[in-house]
């Protein structure tokens, strides 16, 4: 199958090289909107502290006012730190840009200092996105995925950007982009407007600064573009092309639906496995996502990860523990820190029961988080990590493109750069 997507790396073609697709993409849509095509942005950000791409932004909408441009932040980045570009960008470029805040409560109140202070385990969940979707004439066109945040930081670091166009084996995936950027956009009990997210800021600060609880961040509304989203659980998509895109969401503002993705017809849809012989349906989540390219490997088979987070707790550690017994040889690289431990135990493991797993750990700052099978030519990547908290606590993305070998080596060829380098784990 030729590539529907093409991949970039920091180790292969230079952090400068990931910037520019993000550029490049925005430059494209200006020219589109210039020419008189009805052109949209539509942005997910985790971390945006680059002012080279604000620029850009800024002059894109300068010089095409009629380019909508929308961006979803995580709740840190309105902060009043200079380099958070998103509270830049709020009220900026002739009122084409418009921003709105991931809704969370991360404070808690430090009595020793008397001050509010930030507190990941007090968060409801990350927005983890890093994302940007360019809709033509209403139509999604072009998408920007993959581990690479839009900082000067992540330049130097080993990231991948995925660039997606518009196609047959692409849609899909592209219009569920699309819908989950919507639902979120529009649900007042997940994002808020800058005047909105200053007023909850300072009530909590009020009640953490009276002694009393926080407010918490209320259960979703999910609504969809056109108002609330209404999905009969009775029709849920299957979904079966090349190219699959699975989310997340936090579970316990989704109760009682599910978490796979903030929309909710993103969230009812189910695939047919990754196998020749594929089985019953299952849901699309990001856990059945890597599970099922797990699964899908043939005992002798090789599947390459790189993680930069690894908890035994995770869904895809037993897939790769139960796919090892069976035959499946894995070679895991690891970046310093928490994985590395997770790391240790697996290394530990497969001595102990003759499992052909060999663990690395890489030798640089590593961001990736992607898993290739060799045999099937495999890729499935996103933003999501290998942790309980990518599937039940944040807002994740994880993209599967299968049966693509020009895709596949590009990952290998970034795996194998990064594993030379790696050291071995050893006994302990």
């Amino acid at each position: 199958m030729s590539a529907p997507a093409r991949a970039y790396f920091t180790t292969l073609d230079g952090g400068a090289a990931l910037r520019q697709v993000v550029l490049d993409a925005i430059d494209r849509a200006r020219l589109a909107a210039s020419r008189g095509a009805d052109a949209a942005l539509e942005i997910m950000a985790f971390s945006f502290t680059d002012a080279g791409v604000a620029d850009a932004l800024l002059e894109a909408a300068r010089a095409a006012p009629s380019l909508r441009i929308r961006l979803l932040a995580d709740w840190q980045q309105g902060g009043r730190h200079p380099a958070k570009q998103a509270r830049r960008l709020t009220g900026a470029g002739n009122g084409a840009i418009e921003v709105r805040y991931t809704l969370d409560q991360p404070y808690y109140w430090d009595p020793d200092d008397g001050l509010v202070r930030w507190s990941y385990a007090a968060s409801a969940g990350l927005f983890h996105h890093k994302s940007m979707l360019t809709v033509l004439d209403g139509a999604p066109s072009h998408l920007v995925a993959g581990s690479f945040n839009w900082t000067k930081k992540a330049m130097r670091m080993s990231e991948n950007v995925i660039a997606l166009d518009a196609g047959p084996s692409s849609a899909a995936a592209l219009a569920a982009m699309r819908r989950e950027f919507n639902s979120i956009w529009n649900d007042p009990s997940a994002s808020l407007s800058p005047v909105d997210a200053e007023a909850w800021f300072a009530a909590v600060v009020a009640r953490l600064e009276s002694g009393a609880a926080p407010p918490a961040p209320p259960p979703f509304r999910r609504s969809g573009e056109e108002g609330v989203e209404v999905a009969d659980a009775g029709d849920r998509r299957v979904e079966d092309g090349p190219v699959l895109l699975a989310f997340s969401a936090p579970r316990e503002r989704c109760a009682p639906r599910s978490n796979a993705g903030h929309s909710l017809a993103n969230a009812s849809r189910q695939f047919a496995g990754l196998s020749a012989s594929r089985g019953s349906v299952t849901p699309l989540t990001n856990a059945n996502l890597a599970k099922a390219a797990v699964q899908a490997s043939a005992p002798g088979d090789v599947i390459s990860i790189a993680a930069f987070a690894l908890s035994r707790r995770a869904p895809e550690y037993n897939a790769l523990l139960h796919a090892a017994r069976r035959g499946v040889r894995f070679r895991v690289l690891l970046a310093p820190g928490r994985a590395a431990s997770a790391g240790a135990y697996l290394h530990r493991r497969a001595a102990d029961e003759g499992l052909d797993i060999s663990v690395r750990i890489a030798d640089r700052r590593m961001h990736q988080k992607y898993l290739i099978g060799h045999g099937t030519r495999t890729v499935v990547t996103g933003t999501a990590n290998f942790t309980p908290d990518a599937h039940d606590r944040h807002y994740e993305a994880r993209l599967c493109i299968r049966g693509c070998e020009d895709l596949s080596a590009r990952f290998l060829s970034d795996f194998s750069t990064l594993w030379k380098s790696a050291r071995e784990m050893e006994d302990q």
